[in-house]
């Protein structure tokens, strides 16, 4: 990455990533319909302000959904200007699964808080809003190929989580942009 591509200065512990470069996930479709008496735990659009999945059946599920795992990052695609960023926890015993309106982010060596907190960020929310497709309003969505490409700054683990907001405090520049 080059000097150009940062966009302010963060403190020299911390690195810029690609968001792309440090996401783990490799996503498996489903098809709860499949199984239709099953239970699943399902992070929908409509449930984000809810904070809580709906609990349903497979039966009542219409489309194949993506399988996620407790402390997966879910960024909302779907009309990007709307900050939606959902931490994924393991409510109930069943298989958790997500609308594929989300992005989901996976990275076990940065602290979700963390990395949840940098995808709300207003210096990221502009950038989710930079390059969108579709007609405008709500029918906008995030482009999946460029969100991997857009970079955030990380600072090491134990800063992460020993002193959080402290940590965030460390560059104005994140919170402000």
């Amino acid at each position: 990455m080059t000097d150009d591509e940062k966009p302010f200065d963060i403190p020299n512990s911390w690195e810029w990533v690609r968001l792309g470069d440090i996401n783990t996930y490799s996503g498996e479709s489903v098809n709860p319909r499949k199984e239709p008496e099953q239970l699943f735990e399902l992070y929908s659009v409509p449930n984000y302000p809810k904070e809580y999945p709906a609990i349903t059946k497979g039966k009542d599920i219409k489309s194949n959904k993506q399988t996620v795992e407790e402390n997966d990052l879910l960024l909302c695609k779907i009309n990007p200007r709307i900050n939606r960023v959902w931490k994924t926890s393991n409510f109930t015993k069943n298989q958790s699964i997500a609308s594929t309106e989300w992005i989901v982010v996976r990275q076990p060596n940065i602290h979700p808080i963390y990395l949840r907190y940098a995808l709300m960020s207003p210096y990221f929310r502009k950038l989710m809003q930079k390059n969108v497709s579709g007609v405008g309003g709500s029918l906008t969505r995030a482009k999946p190929t460029l969100v991997k490409k857009y970079i955030i700054p990380v600072p090491p683990l134990s800063e992460q989580s020993q002193n959080f907001y402290s940590t965030i405090r460390r560059t104005s520049d994140f919170a402000e942009v």
